[in-house]
């Protein structure tokens, strides 16, 4: 069994668990980047304007090594995850020059993952009893399209209507519809359900992250729903809204 050796105090680890295509790394941006004690690798720097599509967001460090690491939890009775994240504090701790016991001032620790990296099986429970083997506190999150719009959303960069319908039905913890805010433009809106996960968001970061996004991926969605509206519509109402 794992055990808490870097004693930094206690940490809640924040697992983002989304299909592609929902804007994942762009609420890990909003939510997490932009939160001054959440620890977070690959997106921290959200001041570099996005010039494409695809937003990269904060995980521990990329989702390629992420995803390796959870692979092997999913299968492993070692401690792979509850060494992995301690190590990951301390690499952080190396990149950013600190002091381990600055440690203190994170309260979080940001991870993103995929279903389909378990045959499309959520990982929630098993990350939540290796994560509770070290003493933290853990929160999961899932991004579940909840509108006709939101759907289009992710249907345009992958994914079918009934994949996220299955995943959808899987889900048993909190989950969110960042991309009908964004489509909206509610923005103090969806300031306000960041800071519900965390409550120290900076607002520059996120009005910078939020700009940034919308003035990318509004052009590029308004044309895909006009052009395949009916299509989008028939995905809604044959399937996705059918409980």
């Amino acid at each position: 069994m794992g055990r808490d050796w870097l004693d930094v105090g206690k940490k809640r680890l924040i697992y983002l668990e989304f299909i592609s295509g929902s804007a994942g790394d762009l609420f890990s941006n909003m939510c997490g980047g932009a939160s001054v004690g959440t620890l977070g690798f690959g997106g921290k720097d959200t001041f570099k304007k996005q010039a494409r599509d695809l937003a990269s967001g904060i995980n521990l460090p990329n989702k390629t090594i992420v995803q390796f690491i959870l692979e092997k939890t999913m299968n492993d009775e070692r401690p792979i995850l509850e060494n992995y994240l301690q190590n990951m504090l301390l690499t952080f701790v190396l990149n950013n020059n600190l002091k381990i016991e600055d440690l203190n001032n994170y309260h979080s620790v940001w991870m993103s993952g995929h279903p389909h990296w378990n045959n499309n099986e959520p990982m929630v429970e098993v990350i939540k009893e290796k994560v509770q083997n070290i003493g933290w506190d853990f929160l999961p999150i899932s991004l579940i399209p909840s509108t006709r719009e939101s759907l289009a959303w992710t249907l345009y960069f992958q994914s079918t209507p009934q994949y996220i319908l299955d995943y959808k039905h899987k889900v048993k913890w909190k989950s969110v519809d960042p991309v009908n805010l964004i489509i909206k433009d509610e923005r103090e809106e969806l300031y306000d359900l960041c800071s519900w996960f965390n409550n120290d968001i900076d607002k520059q970061i996120f009005d910078f992250v939020y700009d940034n996004y919308r003035e990318i991926r509004m052009p590029v969605f308004e044309k895909f729903y006009t052009k395949r509206r009916d299509w989008l519509d028939k995905c809604w109402d044959s399937c996705y809204n059918i409980e």
